[in-house]
């Protein structure tokens, strides 16, 4: 009888950490997907901000060719 309980509890140890190993690879993988999606996210979120500051960095040049033009203009004007 106890060689039986001891099979019995043997057999229920490996299901247990069969089952539980496929649990933490499962676990793994998906925080490791998470992570790679986030490190992604991360990425372009970095690149969208470049992208601005370049957006408004090129706004000022054109600004201030525009008022390097405006003050060569305004003499021919005044005439």
């Amino acid at each position: 009888m106890q060689t039986e309980n001891q099979n019995l509890e043997a057999l229920v140890e490996r299901i247990l950490e069969a089952r539980l190993s496929s649990l933490v690879a499962r676990a793994v993988e998906e925080d490791v997907r998470r992570n790679e999606e986030r490190a992604r996210e991360f990425s372009l979120l970095e690149r969208i901000v470049r992208v601005e500051e370049e957006l408004r960095a090129l706004r000022e040049i054109q600004i201030s060719i525009l008022r390097e033009i405006n003050s060569r203009f305004e003499p021919i004007d005044l005439s």
